[in-house]
């Protein structure tokens, strides 16, 4: 249950101007908010500061959006103090969190465009168009005095702020209260287990298990063994048929158990550091199992039983247990810090899948992609049994190697396959040690790692999965991610093809174009023109530009503008305009739609890049290198 000394808050300022990196010159207005304690909205003016000290003095939770970087500076500024407050930043937990809150068919980073308070509670289904954050002619602010209907316009518009922060409060409350039993008492009642990032999180659950003391370095330290895991590189563009995804079980977390990798020794003393030809760089205890090792596996043991029961408690056991490789490599985390540690974590993992992936080689399997902690492998026979004798044959084999082997270590099916479709794209320059096939696939095929599809078995029905793909970035446009969710996803699983012709993809978009133009628009964030070093850089333009119908300039702002060929801003072929000047002037043949049909061109068998100036060309050969950028 929501503590009932939590107050919403936020505030309305007169900016004159001012550009967010001015905030001295911002100046408060109005301060709105919601208190649990007295169930009552509240909104107060600059000029009753007394009054909103004493709410504040009230309350022990302050929960706002990007409320740490900009209304408590205001409001510091204005002699308005948080002291002995716990502030909640709901911008930052999403922002922390959005990698593995799970939404829909996927996580909610895929789906999310911008990290905007009306962006993020649409897309979580909190508020729609009429119930979501409202317009407001900020100019009005600037003045000190207000008429009837320009105060009532202001109220209006921050309560609805204030209700739909009070929504998202309340969803991230419930998604994330049951990790608070993890925690001490005194950090369950300051919210830490909501409010902290996952890496802190981590780290006192492990502290608290373990008997640690929480200590934490000042700073930073940058690591010089940077091993990660063994990717490879497909060994075929598409595949149907049985397949199998074949997993290590919490791959790190068991290495870290089984290995003793907290448990580092001397390096004259005796102990363990690898086997047949493989060795760690350092030496590790293989007499005593160390305290962390011990308690990660209690972990494990304690979340696996959740699960079981279905308990939600187990989230936040899960997370822990993925972050603690994270913690292991970051000498912030004082107590649990081991850098050559860290690194034989990865060393060992790298082996391992190796040996799985040789084993299923040798037992007569196509083995045609292998990353971190799988092996993905076609089973022509389709004998699940089979393919379960040999993981089993590959978790001895390791067992008997490793100082301290425990049950819960194994391999098992992850994902049960249909079609699997890789994809080629421009590689970022690595310095890989490849194997003969490795490096066979890589220059013949051209496919990359880490960016493909495949259509799998999820419960009694089929399903999708996407890994990575530029079009899950936050950076494209919402009308690409419609097109793929609504059009191609159900395509892709009914007819196991991950490729359309061009016309179809055209039609889809002008499908979608004609019932909502928004669905191409590119945001900007305009700020005061003197932050700008080269006048006439796009931002500026937008700042300067008075769209028709209209008498002032935009000015500082976000903007939402539609790509055209004639219309805008804009000093080349392509041209940004209002959605209004769009509906007035502009039709669908007059839109600019190269950057959508790029990103959608994973899936387009014939698509062909607009080259409309050498300039464009040369954009062209920049852009591709960063095509398939991993989102994480």
């Amino acid at each position: 249950m929501i503590p009932k000394n939590c107050l919403i808050y936020d505030i309305e300022t007169a900016t004159h101007g001012a550009s967010f990196q001015e905030l001295g010159k911002h100046k408060l207005r109005f301060f709105g908010a919601y208190s649990y304690l007295d169930n009552k909205y509240y909104l107060l003016n600059h000029n009753q500061k007394d009054e909103i000290k004493e709410l504040i003095a009230r309350h022990k939770f302050f929960i706002g959006y990007n409320n740490k970087h900009y209304d408590n500076v205001i409001l510091e500024n204005e002699g308005i103090r948080f002291n002995y407050k716990v502030i909640i930043d709901l911008l930052k937990i999403i922002g922390d969190k959005q990698g593995f809150i799970k939404w829909k068919d996927s996580i909610l980073a895929y789906h999310l465009r911008d990290l905007s308070l009306n962006t993020v509670t649409k897309t979580l289904g909190l508020v729609d168009e009429e119930s979501g954050k409202g317009d407001l002619d900020y100019t009005i602010l600037n003045k000190t005095e207000f008429t009837i209907e320009e105060f009532e316009d202001i109220k209006k518009y921050t309560i609805r702020d204030i209700e739909i922060t009070k929504k998202l409060w309340e969803w991230i409350f419930n998604q994330f209260d049951s990790w608070g039993h993890l925690l001490s008492e005194k950090d369950r009642n300051n919210l830490v287990h909501i409010h902290s990032s996952t890496s802190v999180f981590s780290y006192k659950v492990i502290c608290k298990k373990a008997g640690l003391k929480e200590l934490y370095s000042p700073s930073k330290e940058s690591n010089e063994h940077t091993e990660g895991g063994y990717v490879a590189y497909p060994a075929i563009e598409k595949l149907e048929g049985h397949i199998f995804c074949m997993d290590f079980a919490s791959l790190y977390p068991h290495i870290m158990i089984e290995c003793n990798m907290f448990g580092r020794i001397m390096e004259e003393e005796e102990g363990w550091n690898g086997y047949d030809g493989f060795e760690t760089m350092g030496k590790y205890n293989n007499k005593e199992m160390h305290i962390i090792s011990q308690t990660l596996h209690e972990m494990y043991l304690e979340r696996k039983e959740l699960k079981k029961n279905k308990d939600p408690k187990e989230a936040g056991l899960k997370r822990a247990l993925n972050t603690i490789y994270g913690l292991l490599r970051s000498s912030l985390f004082k107590s649990v810090y081991d850098e050559i540690a860290g690194n034989d974590v990865c060393l060992i993992g790298q082996n391992w899948i190796k040996l799985a992936r040789q084993k299923f080689k040798d037992a007569g399997y196509f083995v045609f992609y292998t990353d971190t902690d799988s092996v993905y492998l076609e089973d022509k026979e389709n004998n699940k049994e089979k393919v379960l004798a040999v993981t089993k044959e590959i978790i001895d084999e390791i067992k008997s190697k490793i100082p301290f082997p425990v049950d819960t270590f194994d391999m098992d099916v992850d994902y049960e396959i249909d079609f699997i479709h890789f994809f080629k794209g421009a590689k970022k320059d690595e310095n890989e040690i490849l194997d003969e096939e490795d490096q066979k696939n890589k220059d013949e095929l051209g496919l990359l790692k880490k960016n493909y599809i495949f259509v799998y078995k999820n419960g009694d029905k089929k399903d999708l999965m996407i890994k990575n793909l530029g079009l899950v970035k936050r950076s494209n446009t919402p009308l690409s991610k419609r097109i793929f969710w609504e059009k191609m996803k159900p395509l892709i699983i009914e007819n196991h093809n991950a490729v359309f012709e061009n016309k179809q993809i055209e039609e889809w978009v002008k499908e979608f174009l004609e019932k909502d133009i928004s669905l191409l628009t590119k945001r900007y964030t305009v700020k005061k023109k003197s932050y700008y070093k080269v006048p006439g850089c796009l931002q500026v333009q937008i700042h300067d530009y008075i769209p028709e119908g209209k008498e002032r300039p935009l000015g500082p702002g976000t903007y939402f503008l539609v790509p055209n060929k004639s219309k805008g801003v804009g000093k080349s072929f392509k041209r940004y305009c209002t959605i209004e000047e769009y509906n007035k002037n502009l039709c669908y043949d007059d839109l600019y739609l190269d950057v959508v049909m790029k990103e959608l061109s994973y899936f387009n068998e014939n698509y062909v890049p607009f080259k409309n100036s050498k300039k464009r060309e040369k954009v062209l050969k920049y852009e591709e290198k960063f095509t398939q950028r991993e989102l994480w």
